[in-house]
């Protein structure tokens, strides 16, 4: 009886919905949703995924700052282009950017990734430095529909 069990817990099935597959995502480029941090560990990405139609995208994501002060996001590098942006960061505080309804949206044009493709993405902070990270490229269908690719 015992080895019937033993494959359930190491699969961690016994731990509940989800319990060790999300570990996936914070792992860098494996899926939905990467989660990252930068070299300080005080800014962060989370769920980050680029949404993109006939070249056009926006990203999506939760931007974090677990500082003390506040920051900004400058600019965002996709691919071999840029994007100017500026989105404060308040201390402590967590912003929605390109989620439906959102306030903030950073969209880009050029973008010939098609989906289910890994595209370099890299953030540019104003105090806190760059998180780079490798998104999955989704299409604005499905899940994703509501999520506008351009101005």
């Amino acid at each position: 009886m015992t080895l019937l069990v033993a494959p359930v817990a190491l699969a961690a099935c016994g731990q509940g919905n989800g319990a060790a597959t999300y570990v996936q995502a914070t792992q860098g480029a494996t899926g939905d949703g990467v989660e990252q941090n930068s070299a300080n560990g005080l800014l962060g990405i989370r769920g980050a995924v680029v949404v993109a139609k006939d070249g056009n995208f926006s990203i999506v994501t939760t931007l974090v700052n677990n500082g003390m002060e506040n920051d900004a996001l400058v600019a965002v590098g996709v691919g071999t282009g840029a994007t100017s942006v500026h989105i404060d960061i308040p201390a402590g505080r967590t912003v929605s950017v390109g989620q439906i309804g959102a306030p903030e949206h950073i969209f880009g044009t050029g973008l010939m990734s098609k989906p289910s493709a890994f595209v370099p993405v890299t953030f540019v902070f104003a105090k806190g430095g760059d998180i780079t990270a490798k998104l999955l490229v989704r299409s604005p269908d499905g899940y994703w529909a509501g999520i506008r690719v351009k101005k």
